[in-house]
């Protein structure tokens, strides 16, 4: 555990090198280990072991309670090298297992967003905006107006700016 711990802090502080070798010795001895595979995966990723990290990730298992945290960094991965298709097919796949998870449903919006597909967006956004204002940093408000308007919805789009607008005068 403190091993774990102490690759945790080094990731934080940016020793990407020193944590991946501390992930490598704790997987040595729980291989089986799927949260290992994926932290391991991470800093591989950081290293440009890419091929290494995607094995590490389709290594965990369906049944794995990680297997949704897997998903997402394999579709994280799929999006960053331009794999659009596989990406989304990874964020589908993870939002059947957990359709009301809003991580998953932001990921679901943001990747139906970058296809172009605006409306199926926006519903995504809209069900996230009743249950939080912010995921991961990003206003879902913003969002919501970013959609509507690149999809030419330029009326459903004001009440969201207009709120944004709003938010920055208090």
């Amino acid at each position: 555990d403190m091993l774990y711990e102490v690759a945790d802090v080094l990731v934080a502080y940016g020793f990407i090198e020193e944590a991946d070798r501390i992930y490598q010795t704790l997987l040595m001895h729980l291989p089986d280990e799927a949260q290992l595979k994926i932290d391991r995966a991470s800093t591989l990723l950081e290293l440009g072991e890419e091929d290494e990290a995607l094995l590490l990730l389709t290594g965990v298992k369906q049944g794995d309670e990680e297997y949704i945290q897997a998903l997402l960094a394999l579709a994280d991965y799929y999006q960053m090298t331009g794999m659009a298709e596989s990406a989304f097919s990874k964020v589908k796949e993870a939002h059947e297992l957990a359709p009301d998870e809003p991580v998953i449903q932001f990921a679901y919006a943001e990747l139906l967003l970058d296809a172009g597909k605006y409306g199926e967006a926006a519903r995504f956004f809209l069900e996230l905006k009743e249950q939080t204002d912010v995921i991961s940093d990003v206003s879902i408000t913003a969002r919501l107006a970013e959609t509507y308007s690149s999809g030419g919805a330029y009326e459903e789009a004001i009440p969201y700016y207009e709120e944004l607008l709003q938010d920055k005068m208090l």
